[in-house]
């Protein structure tokens, strides 16, 4: 069986360790003082497995992903997003040899990529997304990293939707808007924001709140119809023929999805699996885009 290390083990490390605990054997747990089971707070120790897992704040990402590469790790690496925090890390990082190395843009492999794929409603004209979690009012908020981080909206949230957006249009963001209000004042983070821009001739907003009720919702529309996606319930729509276009368009097609994050990372990571098992490379593709979206996220939050 392959085996992992873990640098990280709470919260979303957790949810990982959880995803590939029946097909890869956790060797250890890296942290740099705590003592738990299977953790081991010997940085060298981790260069003794097949895969190593980088699910820590992104702040030190480049640590570990340079160590790694200073001692000419054999293995694979599964790095959370972003990969890195500044545009000089991520001219470094570049440099690595990384065709082993995946950065986990989840919603590459999530079902959403397929709606905004529809081809049957027409053209994509505009996209909405509203996607809201209450982060500042949980019990752990204070504990938590994220807490810290100002822009942690853009790359913890934004970032996921633009690197999807881009690498299906093939195309850069033009004409970025972003309006930014904060509820909170005693938090660092901005707790609101709403990105408004568009791709080639199709217009895009989205809005992200750490200080409103849970809540995802997600509207595509097309030249002939539209797709709504509501906390994963699914609803397509499609007008009728052209001399009744002004009537209310009908439902087609209606489906429960699972929940769009967890069904994702849960498919990232088989998709990482596969490809240790089959002893492969990453394409050179798909790390120029993970590098673009990185350097997109990082310009963003310069202007914010």
């Amino acid at each position: 069986m392959i085996t992992a290390s873990f640098i990280g083990h709470r919260n979303h490390a957790f949810r990982i360790r959880e995803l590939v605990k029946n097909f890869i054997k956790i060797k250890n747990i890296y942290h740099p003082y705590k003592k738990f089971r299977n953790s081991t707070n010997t940085l060298n120790d981790i260069l003794l497995s097949d895969c190593v897992f980088i699910i820590c704040p992104s702040k030190f990402h480049f640590k570990f992903l340079n160590f790694l590469h200073l001692n000419k790790f054999k293995g694979y690496i599964f790095c959370e997003k972003i990969p890195v925090t500044s545009i000089k890390q991520l001219n470094v990082l570049k440099k690595f040899k990384n065709s082993k190395t995946f950065f986990n843009y989840n919603l590459q492999f999530s079902y959403l990529k397929k709606y905004l794929l529809e081809k049957k409603l027409g053209k994509m004209i505009f996209l909405n997304i509203k996607e809201c979690k209450p982060f500042i009012f949980s019990k752990d908020f204070k504990n938590n990293w994220r807490s810290e981080e100002k822009n942690i909206i853009i790359t913890n949230v934004l970032v996921h939707y633009l690197d999807l957006l881009t690498h299906i249009f093939k195309d850069n963001v033009k004409n970025l808007s972003i309006n930014k209000f904060k509820i909170n004042k005693k938090t660092k983070l901005i707790e609101n924001l709403n990105f408004n821009f568009n791709i080639k001739k199709t217009i895009f907003n989205i809005f992200i709140s750490y200080s409103s009720i849970l809540d995802r919702e997600i509207e595509i529309f097309f030249t002939n119809g539209k797709i709504c996606i509501k906390n994963d319930l699914v609803k397509i729509f499609r007008s009728k023929k052209d001399h009744k276009r002004y009537e209310q368009p009908k439902i087609i097609f209606k489906k429960k999805e699972k929940n769009l994050f967890s069904d994702s990372n849960q498919r990232s990571v088989k998709f990482f699996h596969n490809i240790v098992k089959q002893k492969k490379k990453f394409s050179k593709k798909r790390l120029l885009e993970n590098f673009l979206s990185n350097k997109m996220v990082l310009d963003i939050c310069k202007r914010n």
